[in-house]
């Protein structure tokens, strides 16, 4: 059973990391012209928004992904993983946003 754990979470986490790249690369184009020193305000509401676009996309993603395997006895715990992925690339929007 671990094994077919760690392959479900390898799955979601390929999941989670394509909607990331989709969703930095819309975050990446929207704010390029902006000049952070004079319009940092404007740059931080993008992101803010981005941010929640991402949230709303992982957990889409993930609600979907747990039904579709609701026959697993560790349905629990592919919660809680899900969840503690989720929370690591909204870390990583957050650091990447920042290098721009």
């Amino acid at each position: 059973m671990p094994r077919e754990d760690q392959n479900l979470m390898t799955s979601f986490d390929r999941i989670a990391f394509s909607i990331l790249i989709t969703t930095f690369g819309e975050f990446s184009l929207y704010t390029q012209n902006i000049d952070r020193h004079q319009q940092e305000n404007i740059f931080r509401q993008w992101q803010q928004k981005y941010s929640i676009h991402l949230r709303q996309k992982l957990d889409q993603a993930a609600t979907s992904f747990i039904s579709e395997n609701q026959s697993m006895l560790t349905v629990d715990w592919l919660q809680k993983k899900i969840g503690i992925l989720i929370q690591h690339y909204l870390q990583v929007f957050a650091q990447r946003a920042q290098t721009i």
